[in-house]
């Protein structure tokens, strides 16, 4: 059975199987978790946090993940080492990690699988990037609308935030690179450069 877990909330852990040193607070907070017999080390606290996807049961690869937040990390499936602070962040995150994601609506569209490690803090940041890696990004709306860049820095309130494809780009400024949508290997310092 199930051992040394802590569940909170109407459904939280409702369908827990076989799993040991989690923690759920708030509704439906990991409602379909199931570690296979395995300490799984998830924390999830707030409305729905990891609760997986609906019909669905969090596989045996969901460990080391925390959530802060209402729908924060809502759709984990598989991912693993993430760090969701915020409501929404990672919120259809289903395989990817290694990702830290602070701020309303960090990273929320993020779903690709494997090791990501991707950092977004910020409201916004990050937001509707779906298979990017190894991108760094500190702003409000920082990198906001990317979908697949990887290796990319953007440091500052809407830095690359139009930026959708391309990698190995720096960006340090508010606005810094802001309506570049593809570049790759660019450096840009200071306000809206």
């Amino acid at each position: 059975g199930s051992v040394q877990n802590v569940a909170i909330g109407d459904s939280a852990m409702g369908r827990a199987t076989v799993i040991g040193g989690t923690t759920a607070i708030g509704y439906q907070a990991l409602k379909q978790i199931n570690g296979l017999g395995a300490y799984t080390y998830n924390t999830a606290v707030g409305y729905a946090s990891q609760s997986g996807p609906t019909g669905t049961v969090n596989g045996p690869f969901s460990y080391y993940n925390t959530s802060v937040g209402g729908f924060a990390m809502a759709d984990n499936m598989a991912g693993f080492d993430n760090v969701a602070i915020g409501v929404s962040a990672l919120r259809f995150n289903d395989s990817s990690a290694s990702n830290t994601a602070i701020g309303i609506n960090a990273m929320a569209y993020h779903k690709r699988s494997g090791f990501n490690s991707n950092v977004a803090v910020g409201s916004f940041a990050l937001e509707t990037d779906s298979i990017g890696f190894w991108n760094t990004v500190v702003g409000a709306e920082a990198m906001q609308f990317a979908k697949n860049g990887g290796v990319n820095t953007a440091i500052g309130f809407r830095s690359m935030r139009g930026h959708k494809v391309g990698g190995e780009n720096t960006a340090v400024g508010v606005g810094s690179l802001e309506a570049d949508s593809s570049g790759t290997q660019n450096t840009a310092v200071g306000r809206s450069a």
